[in-house]
């Protein structure tokens, strides 16, 4: 019997240790993809010590998440129709950022039916939703071309948004991209296949672009308002605090809020409900901004 307990007790921590981490690891890399190696190799990269390691930490901190479930129904119990803009592996970034001026445009001319105020739209994103959503604007108040949609009828749309609320977005593509390198998560995120090539990355990140716009473009820029918690782990602090940077260096419109004891998720949950623990903190500094911009008008 002691015999039986001193062979088992190896093999159950070994199972613990090295058995589920490497089953987990595999498992997300064969549903979101290899890593980008030829033949066997990839498979040999899948096993490496450090990648399981940190594929198994970022399960586990999805794994917390589930503690919103309950908040999760709740919410659904109250808006049936839920639009949620994440990348999607199957889509491209413009073709999700053409989904969002098409709404605008949607919003415009079917405000009637919804006693709306068409020169009035705020756009509110989370993470990569916060991305698209000031991707959207600066491709607006540019008159890109690629969105199929007139020059005029942009300059239109950007105007009627009033305010664009982002909260621990993404927004230089290259930055996110080695910061999920560091995580070991690149090649399970769909983040970088949703922009196509990795040449793309500078285009497509808002911090980047926007130092580029004209200065009569800049001023079709609507004020941002950007909100991100300093215990963000999947997107640092630094993507705010580095775009406030890039608006205000061109002196667009801009109010950053850095609020502590926050991480990734919380910050959008408890946004939803008025009993969460950060629900008034969050809401405050939107509201407080949107009252600014009342006062002044």
């Amino acid at each position: 019997m002691g015999l039986k307990n001193q062979i088992s007790l190896p093999i159950a921590a070994g199972v613990l240790l090295l058995g589920i981490p490497c089953s987990v690891s595999l498992v997300v890399q064969w549903i979101y993809g290899w890593p980008n190696k030829p033949g066997y190799r990839k498979y040999i990269e899948a096993l490496k010590p450090r990648r399981v390691y940190c594929l198994t930490v970022a399960m586990l901190e999805m794994m917390k998440y589930l503690q919103y479930g309950k908040l999760y129904f709740q919410w659904n119990s109250w808006y049936k129709n839920i639009a949620n803009n994440s990348y999607c592996e199957k889509g491209t970034v413009l073709e999700m950022v053409q989904d969002i001026a098409d709404s605008i445009l949607w919003v415009r001319e079917n405000c009637h039916m919804f006693n709306l105020d068409k020169e009035s739209i705020t756009l509110i994103g989370h993470s990569a939703g916060a991305h698209l959503c000031a991707l959207t604007t600066a491709f607006l108040a540019a008159g890109y071309e690629n969105l199929g949609i007139e020059v005029p009828k942009q300059k239109e749309l950007a105007l009627s948004v009033k305010g664009v609320v982002g909260l621990s977005g993404v927004y230089h593509i290259k930055d996110h991209y080695l910061h999920e390198i560091w995580r070991g998560v690149e090649h399970v995120s769909t983040m970088h296949k949703a922009m196509g090539e990795l040449e793309n990355f500078d285009h497509y990140s808002p911090t980047l672009f926007i130092k580029a716009l004209a200065e009569d473009n800049v001023k079709s820029l609507p004020p941002f308002t950007l909100l991100h918690g300093t215990r963000d782990v999947i997107v640092p602090v630094e993507s705010s605090v580095k775009f406030s940077e890039a608006l205000t260096s061109v002196s667009a419109r801009v109010a950053l809020y850095l609020l502590p004891k926050v991480d990734h998720i919380q910050i959008v949950t408890d946004l939803m409900a008025p009993d969460r623990q950060h629900y008034h903190t969050v809401f405050g500094c939107i509201k407080q901004e949107f009252n600014k911009d009342a006062a002044k008008s």
